[in-house]
């Protein structure tokens, strides 16, 4: 496979080879000068697939560590910003190498994901594990986590106050009492502490 065009992507920082048989590569400067890429180099077709390989590797590293840095993101997260570009294979190698080297961490996301949840959103539990699922922190690692169900209280009955608040003008007291419910239900409290809710504030 002959050489035909070389081209350099600024955007990306690659370089995109072009081949007689018309089949493009983007490698990145490692790779292209570890294969010392030129016009009119003849490569067989292993040489070329491993070229893609090794270079698509560093590409996707490169772009996922400029994803997570200064952020806390999830295997899930990295994955489907990955994927739109790298096959599954090197996706997990890339993976495995961001665990590996503490870029990613999912029981840590969890960790400060609850802790903000609660403190700053006042979500109870149930909401909490939704929203967890959806980043795609795994079963295993939420049922790790035990929900204090005094804070729980807490925490729903400041978001009963606040909803009560918002409710002055509201003079029928069963459509005041639903709104209440579906609220917090919304904040993802389980009805047993919006039962004690409304028996404190109501």
């Amino acid at each position: 496979m002959k050489v035909k065009k070389i081209e350099f992507d600024k955007k990306r920082e690659v370089f995109k080879v072009s081949f007689e048989d018309e089949n493009e590569l983007l490698v990145n400067y490692e790779t292209f000068e570890k294969y010392k890429i030129s016009l009119d180099t003849d490569f067989t077709l292993n040489e070329v697939l491993e070229m893609k390989y090794f270079s698509d590797i560093e590409r996707a590293k490169l772009k996922a560590i400029k994803f997570v840095l200064g952020k806390f993101k999830t295997k899930m997260e990295v994955r489907k910003k990955l994927n739109k570009e790298f096959d599954n294979d090197i996706i997990d190698e890339v993976l495995n190498f961001l665990e590996k080297n503490s870029y990613v961490d999912d029981r840590n996301y969890a960790i400060y994901f609850i802790e903000d949840k609660q403190k700053l959103n006042g979500y109870g539990k149930n909401k909490i594990k939704s929203l967890l699922i959806q980043k795609g922190i795994s079963k295993q690692i939420i049922d790790e986590f035990i929900f204090d169900e005094d804070n729980e209280f807490e925490n729903a009955l400041k978001m009963g106050i606040k909803k009560l608040n918002l409710l002055k003008n509201e003079e029928n007291r069963f459509k005041k009492k639903q709104k209440i419910i579906n609220y917090l239900a919304y904040r993802g409290f389980s009805f047993d502490i919006i039962q004690k809710v409304l028996g404190e504030i109501l």
